[in-house]
């Protein structure tokens, strides 16, 4: 009778629960007697009715108490059989809370995203609910999950009202329950479009994390990439998303890998890298396609929104109806939204604005229960868009107006946007001092965020605008800047995309002599019928324009050589120009305002001395340069000075380590999948490049996070290239290159793994033990942890081998 209780039943249960020996033997009579049970799976049910009738007897003849202890009896062993739903269903039933929570943060710390993903939180949430508050108060990382569930599905005021209430009872909480609250706070604030706030808490929640907490500092650096995204920090996002990415591959977490290589897709959609994106998630389709899990919904989604840009539509259409039933499915109330919003991009693309018009107006309903602003501002400016292409000026205004009204943050890729929109409008009505305003606020803004996408777009309107107005040598100068832009900051892809529609541009480049080789490039890969026309013209009277020519290495220390390698020893004034120097040479596509150098170099200076260290700096920069070069172009030249901004002479031309290093990088991964050998090639290539830390004289703050960024970078590929040499059974090599990347990476146990394979593979075992032991050591001493489990299963497998 006791029994009844359990849902299913196994012999080994049964025993357990009623102190008995012969559960087998009973189950076996119960079954060839057909009495009321069944068998089920390996286990076994009794009837329904007759279950219903033994609970409800068994409730009369044990007292409450007696009950509580069988439930318990019942949850204990779930418990230490490591089935923990089962276990938490029986300690609620047992009213015993505590263990019941204890059980519950366990499954959350070690599956908790991967619930939510699939859709299976929905039983953590019943069963948090029957937890009491007064339980609640010292489990607060319940309550976090609970408002973690709601966020992702897009209940932003649910999940608010969850946080605040678990903020009340986490005051005296672990670093790390605080951390988790602040970043779920700080996702909100996201949503919301409410950028610095957000920022300033995420950092703070990263302050209190320590060094074993991987998992929720990945996820902290990915919700950071996403606001870096979203203002149009493009390069700060992927220094974000490769961190957060390195840090999910090191613990091997799947979800959130995943979840990196669709950011770092995103990521390249936005730099108009299109080709390089969809392979990101072609990857990720074929691998997890058949999992119909809630991250696929956003690689669907994003796969297709690039298939509509490249006009690939019927593609497009499949990848948004799979997408809609998984979020139907999950009932992913955002997600739904999106698409219903990609639907709406995917009929604009192809003209049918009533179509687009409805979808874009439905999607704005669906978010009124959500108030998502990125939602908002989206649709806003997809309708600004359609109502100018049908001439509507006027309803065109009215949605950019009810954007700007809630737009909180200017420094934000959707502001930016906004002013390109309407620039544009106010060109379609005649307004080019109006057009050219917005186009000055863009190029502003952009600039103090290095959102190099919208300065090479502002640009490219700016000129279409001057050629309009006749003013051929305006057009001329921002061309020029554009394509410097282009070139300095691999924007490629973005120039693809502008071609397109630009055709007139790259044909008045052509003829005025402007970068015609790189034109040429752009139009050949465009390969469209009105490119190959204007590649059928000549170029004639290309423009000559002398150049001054310098090799730049920043890996391992600053050196400047002359095209034909000889070296010049400048003997700096002071550490702080030299590091200048480093920066206009980095940031040597665009102009750098007076005032944002000050801030960088001296912000703890008055400002009039700041400025008398600016401008002795920049004279000491440009008389030395002059020195080296030997041109005919007067000092002041060197370093251009408009505008209150400074900006190198684009005459001067260099060849920079660290811009080698990254083109050789992505060349490398774009055909990873296509060979093997060649990529590896590259990467020694590369290899060879960095001679040292970034700027490694260099102590100022602008250079430290991508001094990190090398670093991981470098360690990445020196482990990469070991997995090459092991698979070849090139042992030593193999087992030099993960030593040399043990220099970068001490805690990274994946690395000592190599190591250890690659010694057992040349029979030095007393060597493999050695490194063991050190891996132990300084596990124990920095992370207070032990090897991990398959750290000591390839131990074991080693020592289990013949001889």
């Amino acid at each position: 009778m006791k029994t009844s209780i359990l849902e299913t039943l196994n012999p080994e249960l049964c025993e357990s629960i009623l102190e008995i020996k012969n559960a087998s033997e009973i189950f076996r009579y119960l079954l060839e007697e057909h009495l009321f049970i069944t068998s089920v799976n390996k286990e076994f049910k009794y009837h329904p009715l007759f279950r219903k009738f033994l609970v409800e007897r068994l409730k009369e003849i044990l007292d409450k108490d007696n009950l509580k202890k069988l439930n318990e009896k019942i949850a204990l062993h779930f418990e230490k059989n490591q089935e923990p739903f089962r276990a938490v269903k029986y300690f609620l039933a047992a009213e015993n809370f505590n263990n019941a929570a204890k059980i519950i943060e366990k499954v959350i710390e070690n599956q908790g995203l991967q619930l939510i993903a699939s859709g299976e939180s929905n039983q953590i949430n019943f069963f948090i609910d029957q937890i009491p508050v007064d339980i609640l108060t010292s489990h607060p990382m319940l309550l976090i999950f609970k408002a973690e569930i709601n966020i992702f599905l897009g209940k932003l005021d649910e999940g608010e009202d969850i946080l605040e209430t678990a903020s009340k009872y986490s005051k005296t909480a672990s670093p790390f329950v605080r951390a988790k609250l602040l970043h779920n706070m700080g996702i909100i604030l996201f949503r919301r479009g409410r950028y610095k706030e957000a920022l300033g808490i995420l950092k703070k929640a990263l302050k209190l994390l320590n060094k074993k907490d991987i998992l929720l500092r990945a996820k902290i650096y990915h919700t950071l990439g996403w606001i870096k995204l979203h203002t149009g920090l493009y390069r700060d996002a992927g220094i974000y998303f490769q961190k957060g990415l390195i840090l999910s591959q090191r613990i091997k977490h799947q979800y959130l890998t995943t979840e990196m290589i669709n950011s770092l897709a995103v990521l390249e959609s936005k730099k108009g890298n299109l080709d390089r994106a969809l392979e990101h998630y072609e990857s990720l389709i074929n691998k997890f396609g058949d999992e119909e899990t809630l991250n696929m919904v956003n690689i669907y989604g994003n796969a297709a929104s690039i298939y509509i840009e490249k006009k690939h539509f019927e593609k497009a259409l499949t990848l948004i109806s799979k997408a809609e039933d998984l979020a139907s499915k999950y009932n992913d109330r955002r997600s739904l939204i999106y698409l219903t919003g990609a639907k709406g991009n995917y009929y604009l693309k192809l003209k049918e604005f009533g179509t687009a018009i409805s979808l874009f107006e439905k999607a704005l309903t669906m978010n009124q229960n959500l108030g998502e602003v990125p939602i908002y501002l989206f649709a806003y400016h997809d309708l600004a868009t359609i109502y100018m292409e049908k001439r509507d000026y006027h309803k065109s205004a009215e949605y950019l107006d009810r954007a700007e009204r809630i737009i909180k943050d200017k420094k934000t890729a959707f502001y930016l946007n906004h002013l390109f929109l309407k620039a544009q409008l106010k060109t379609a009505l005649k307004d080019v001092i109006g057009a050219r305003k917005c186009l000055s606020e863009m190029f502003h803004i952009a600039r103090a965020m290095r959102a190099y996408r919208d300065i090479f777009k502002a640009y490219f309107f700016a000129a279409k605008i001057a050629i309009e107005q006749g003013e051929n040598k305006i057009a001329s100068a921002n061309l020029k800047r554009a394509i410097i832009l282009a070139q300095s900051e691999k924007q490629f892809g973005q120039l693809l995309l502008e071609s397109s529609n630009n055709l007139d541009l790259f044909e008045f480049m052509l003829k005025k002599g402007i970068a015609q080789k790189y034109c040429i490039k752009v139009l050949e890969k465009l390969n469209s019928p009105e490119a190959k026309n204007l590649l059928t013209q000549v170029c004639s009277g290309k423009a000559k324009q002398k150049s001054y020519k310098l090799i730049i290495k920043l890996f391992g220390g600053l050196e400047v050589k002359k095209e034909d390698g000889i070296k010049f020893d400048i003997h700096w004034v002071s550490r702080k120009t030299k590091s200048l120097f480093c920066y206009l040479i980095v940031n040597r596509k665009m102009p750098i305002s007076k005032d944002s150098l000050i801030e960088i170099f001296w912000p703890d200076v008055s400002i009039k001395e700041a400025r008398h260290n600016l401008h002795t700096s920049i004279t000491f920069i440009r008389n030395a340069l002059h020195g080296i070069l030997h041109c005919e172009l007067p000092k002041k030249e060197i370093i251009l000075y408009k505008d209150n901004c400074y900006v190198l002479n684009p005459m001067i031309t260099l060849k920079v380590d660290t811009e080698e290093f990254d083109n050789l990088i992505e060349t490398a991964k774009g055909i990873e999948n296509k060979d093997t050998v060649k990529p590896y090639r590259i990467y020694q290539k590369a290899l060879k490049i960095y001679k040292g830390d970034y700027c490694a004289d260099l102590y100022d703050q602008w250079c430290d996070e991508k001094r990190t960024y090398y670093q991981e970078m470098v360690c990445q590929l020196l482990k990469k290239m070991a997995e090459f040499q092991f698979s070849k059974k090139k042992f030593e090599q193999s087992l030099n290159l993960y030593r040399r990347a043990l220099i970068f990476d001490k805690l990274d146990e994946t690395i000592y793994q190599g190591i250890m394979l690659n010694l057992a593979s040349i029979g030095n075992l007393k060597a493999l033990k050695d490194v063991y032991e050190e891996l132990k050591a300084i596990l124990k001493s920095e992370l207070n942890t032990e090897p991990s489990p398959e750290t000591i299963k390839i131990l074991k497998n080693i020592y289990k081998k013949p001889g």
